[in-house]
């Protein structure tokens, strides 16, 4: 049940900003979202528990006032280990797969350094 939810409501995001204290010039953010409406927020618990309480639950207003909660892991580490090795275990089965396997292949650059050469 819970990949369920995954399915439908996760968001993979990258960003990298130019910055010259990184030896490529720029800065690389990861960040794994899940949002809720209020009322159907307690699934973002049952989300933070079972990634062993990593990452954090913030308050957010959409549009039309309604008020949304958001799950969001940003710690590199954690997305290898947690989020990771769950969407490779249990595959997302929309055009999201494909969206997940650009972000892995990102970090994956990242992770192995290849990121820091020009080849």
């Amino acid at each position: 049940m819970l990949q369920v939810y995954l399915k439908v409501m996760v968001s993979l995001m990258f960003q990298f900003l130019k910055n010259q204290k990184f030896k490529t010039g720029f800065s690389f953010t990861f960040t794994v979202e899940v949002k809720q409406r209020k009322n159907s927020s307690k699934i973002l618990y049952s989300l933070k528990k079972f990634f062993n309480c990593k990452g954090f639950i913030s308050i957010s207003f959409s549009n039309k006032n309604k008020t949304v909660r958001i799950y969001k892991i940003s710690n590199l580490k954690d997305i290898i280990n947690l989020v990771i090795s769950q969407f490779d275990t249990f595959p997302l089965v929309t055009s999201k797969h494909l969206n997940y396997l650009d972000f892995k292949k990102i970090i994956l650059i990242i992770k192995s350094g290849k990121h820091l050469t020009f080849n």
